[in-house]
């Protein structure tokens, strides 16, 4: 949703991993919030999702993450992407990975 360039979203998410034991506790949610400006040759948005229980029992997870969409001008509909995040764990033994960063850079 969206007024004068500004946007924001909110959002539950919900992972579920039908036939998987109940014991594993593979099944949780995160709850997702961000915003972003519309600034003409470039959008840029913010975002963050956050679990009080990950997969597999792996505690609280934060995941900040900041994303730019700039359009190529020259092709109508083109825009270079990217973002950058990190994925913060609170058992990262529990969740067989340390805390994880991570980028993309694309063409969208």
């Amino acid at each position: 949703m969206g007024r004068s360039g500004f946007t924001w979203d909110a959002g539950f998410i919900c992972y579920a991993y039908p036939g998987a034991s109940s014991g594993l506790d593979y099944d949780f949610w995160k709850v997702q919030g961000a915003v972003g400006y519309d600034f003409g040759s470039a959008v840029v948005t913010s975002s963050i999702n956050y679990s009080t229980d990950n997969f597999g029992n792996s505690g609280k997870t934060v995941y900040p993450k900041l994303a730019v969409d700039v359009p190529i001008l020259a092709i109508k509909g083109l825009a270079l992407s990217g973002h950058v995040a990190k994925q913060y764990v609170k058992k990262n033994a529990v969740f067989v990975t340390v805390d994880y960063f991570e980028y993309n850079i694309g063409v969208t």
